[in-house]
């Protein structure tokens, strides 16, 4: 019986918002000049939104590294608090392909389980707030 890992599934699903929200963003400035009317409201929810999406990643990477912690035996634990303090927002992605490897390894078993938690609600309240603040940039 391989041991089993719960993770949330918003937590792996940071890995995949932040990408898509810079992609996004990018593609805004592109095709929409920000000149243009809606161009500038777009914008500003759009920086907003992103500084949002990073904030949550680096706290989403930080409970990966933990259940990276909780799973691993090695003794270097200073030194993955060190690679994620660098690594800041990409940390997440390097400690869960390190998760990924021992599940392929036959180690573990990762069980992705629905948790609604404190920053979830945190996050969808940071998004309402970034809508209504850049509603309220535009208009003044």
């Amino acid at each position: 019986m391989l041991p089993k890992v719960k993770v949330s599934k918003s937590v792996v699903a940071s890995l995949y918002i932040l990408p898509i929200s810079v992609l996004a963003f990018l593609l805004l400035l592109v095709f929409v000049p920000i000149e243009h009317k809606v161009g500038y409201y777009v914008t500003i929810f759009f920086i907003l939104f992103s500084i949002l999406n990073c904030i949550y990643n680096v706290v989403c990477s930080f409970f990966i590294l933990r259940v990276y912690h909780s799973i691993s035996n090695t003794s270097n634990r200073l030194f993955d608090y060190l690679v994620f303090f660098l690594l800041n927002v990409l940390a997440g992605y390097h400690f869960w392909r390190k998760i990924k490897k021992k599940e392929k390894a036959g180690e573990i078993e990762i069980v992705l389980q629905w948790q609604v938690s404190v920053i979830d609600v945190f996050y969808i309240a940071g998004v309402f707030i970034a809508i209504v603040s850049s509603k309220l940039m535009y208009d003044a």
